[in-house]
């Protein structure tokens, strides 16, 4: 009940009629005392303008004291970010980084730049991820290093230094893999010097190292056609 008459006070907002109403159920979000309660606010506000018109709240709530409320808090994120905006809208954008980076709970920082578009993010929220690359959590260096592949061309050559940076000190198998397929995205055929570069690192990256090489040989100009055929080789025995 509670979240229904939540999601009928943010449709105000989102039709123009009241532009309180959405804030009003980020204060019930962030001050309601049941946690059960606020998670339900927090669902209301699903797939709307919240990121924009709730003055920085998922900064509070992505820090919640319920790991459920955190949870809800990084899917409305991920989901705005995808369905509402597209990726397109760099304030919006730059709010997801803000919250991502305001999170002490590794899994919704990772949550959150793990199924993020950047391509619209500001210099300072580039910066953000590349200072998460040197998170304790291995989920979180992770994800950073996936957002840095889909920075602003502005953003590029920074993002680049770094996650090279990274891949030589990087212990984590599954962080570097997330590197590689970052440098490939940042420089696609133009990154295949550097990737020939990394294969002595981390020998038993070679193979995988290889695949990017290959792909990327191929020229394709679109990134979910290099991802489609990526993924296309993976599957060939």
């Amino acid at each position: 009940m509670a979240e229904h008459l939540a999601a009928a006070l943010v449709a105000r907002t989102e039709r123009g009629a009241d532009p309180e109403a959405i804030k009003a159920v980020a204060k019930r979000a962030m001050e309601e005392r049941d946690p059960a309660v606020r998670a339900a606010a927090v669902r209301s506000m699903r797939r709307t303008s919240a990121l924009e018109s709730t003055d920085g709240a998922y900064e509070k709530l992505v820090r919640d004291a319920s790991p459920e409320v955190r949870m809800e808090a990084a899917t409305n994120i991920v989901e705005d970010i995808q369905n509402v905006y597209a990726g397109y809208h760099g304030p919006a954008s730059d709010a997801a980084v803000s919250a991502a980076a305001a999170s002490t709970d590794p899994k919704v920082t990772a949550k959150i730049l793990g199924n993020m578009d950047t391509q619209k993010i500001s210099a300072e929220s580039a910066g953000r991820i590349q200072s998460l690359l040197r998170s304790d959590d291995a989920e979180v260096r992770k994800a950073a290093a996936l957002a840095l592949g889909g920075v602003p061309a502005e953003q590029m050559a920074s993002a680049r230094q770094s996650v090279l940076a990274m891949y030589r000190d990087e212990q984590d198998t599954g962080v570097r893999k997330a590197l590689v397929q970052s440098l490939a995205q940042l420089g696609f055929i133009g990154a295949i010097p550097e990737l020939q570069r990394l294969r002595s690192t981390d020998p038993s990256l070679a193979p995988e190292i290889d695949a990017w090489i290959r792909v990327l040989s191929l020229d394709l100009q679109e990134w979910n056609l290099i991802l489609r055929e990526k993924q296309r080789l993976q599957q060939v025995p």
